[in-house]
């Protein structure tokens, strides 16, 4: 089942869905809010984490690596105790840690995007191991943040209303990974080319890019503003005489560049899902809800599509 996706997403207003990390096929983060009676709950999703952990606990610089894997250490070992002043003490370290580690990767990632920039045009396509590097430490970071929410939720889930530090750290991944994004579209010209050439091209991708777009536009609808946006010529040949035609024009892409562009837009996916989880909790009103059976189900599902 190698072709299964890692699939923790959320939908926002708009009902788009980002995905989180590849790998295995998993629910959506809005699936992980429940009604249960009158309440509204955030389910314990600690085998999410557990799995990400798998995926990227050896895809990293020494010094990060270090950092995240005793980060993820002190979180699982966090999550045995139950007496209220110990939770509260490990919770505080916790946050210490991962304050730490998400600063150090705000470093690597901007390191990174000067490198990125200075090589963009006709050195772009050598600069994969600068794009990797991205996308290595955006997940970490990804990671990362979702330890941290998991830990403050699983304490104290109502002071979501009052936070700022997490929807920055989000806020800050999701503009920096943007920012790339954008840049590559738009670079790829002329307007919306990159868009007309997966059009043609790849159609089956077409939707994960028109999610990022913020118009609600569907497969259909683009390529019918596509062919609107176009003017009719004249043509001539021997079956037909005299006719009139219309054309839609894009260049072609190569591989590689292909390649990046996709990597983006999935990072991109993957923490605006994160960001929707964010914006929910902040709406106030849930409760935490560590059900063992859920836990176990989650993780059960996990297992089964390695």
């Amino acid at each position: 089942m190698a072709d299964q996706k890692l699939m923790i997403a959320a939908r926002n207003k708009k009902g788009q869905i980002g995905y989180l990390s590849e790998g295995l096929s998993l629910p959506e983060f809005a699936e992980l809010f429940r009604s249960k009676g009158d309440l509204r709950i955030l389910m314990d999703y600690s085998p999410v984490i557990e799995e990400l952990h798998r995926l990227h606990k050896v895809a990293g610089s020494e010094g990060i690596l270090k950092k995240y894997n005793s980060l993820f250490n002190f979180w699982q070992d966090a999550k045995t105790y139950t007496k209220e002043s110990v939770k509260i003490s490990k919770s505080e370290e916790l946050s210490t840690q991962a304050n730490s580690l998400i600063n150090d990767l705000h470093i690597e990632l901007q390191k990174s995007g000067t490198i990125l920039s200075s090589k963009w045009g006709s050195q772009l396509s050598e600069s994969r191991d600068v794009v990797n590097n991205i996308q290595r430490d955006s997940n970490i970071y990804i990671d990362t943040l979702l330890c941290f929410i998991h830990s403050k939720a699983s304490l104290e889930i109502a002071s979501f209303k009052n936070d700022v530090t997490l929807s920055g750290y989000g806020q800050f991944l999701e503009e920096f990974i943007d920012g790339i994004y954008r840049r590559l579209l738009r670079d790829s010209r002329p307007q919306d080319s990159f868009l007309k050439f997966i059009a043609f091209e790849q159609p089956k991708n077409l939707q994960s890019y028109l999610d990022l777009e913020h118009g609600n536009e569907t497969p259909d609808q683009f390529l019918l503003r596509t062919l609107n946006s176009r003017s009719t010529s004249n043509g001539y040949d021997e079956h037909d005489g005299y006719y009139r035609e219309v054309s839609i024009r894009y260049p072609s892409f190569t591989n590689e560049f292909v390649s990046i562009v996709e990597l983006f837009r999935d990072l991109l996916h993957k923490i605006s899902s994160v960001n929707a989880l964010l914006a929910k909790l902040k709406e106030g009103g849930y409760q935490w809800d560590d059900n063992s059976h859920f836990v176990d189900e989650l993780r059960e599902n996990i297992h089964l599509l390695r």
